[in-house]
């Protein structure tokens, strides 16, 4: 994807991370054999997780789930002011912008998710 200002594919993909369609949710650390004293192999390593669960008003469990905007919400700053303005930063902000823009041209990849 050739990533320019006003790009339609650019702003869909940004969309998409806003949307709970490409969501985070915390986990809670169960096992991890990874940090055993003298370490394990990248192939036999393993981990169980379970879901960090709270009870709503009606007593059903829960899990938090956080849109990937809201928490990185000055990527989608930098992100959405370039697509809108065609704005580029400078220093450290430009840097995360182009991994913004390397993030989301892989995304066009993986579109059969949405």
């Amino acid at each position: 994807m050739a990533a320019f200002p006003g790009d339609p594919d650019l702003a869909f993909h940004l969309s998409m991370l806003e949307t709970l369609v490409c969501a985070l949710s915390p986990l809670k650390l169960i096992v991890c054999n990874g940090g055993a004293v003298r370490g394990i192999s990248f192939s036999q390593a393993s981990v169980l997780v379970d879901f960090m669960l709270h009870p709503d008003r009606r007593g059903r469990l829960l899990t938090n789930v956080y849109r990937f905007t809201d928490i990185f919400k000055r990527g989608k700053d930098l992100i959405t002011d370039y697509i809108t303005f065609g704005k580029k930063s400078s220093g450290v902000n430009q840097q995360i912008l182009e991994a913004l823009l390397l993030f989301l041209s892989k995304i066009e990849g993986k579109s059969t998710l949405f």
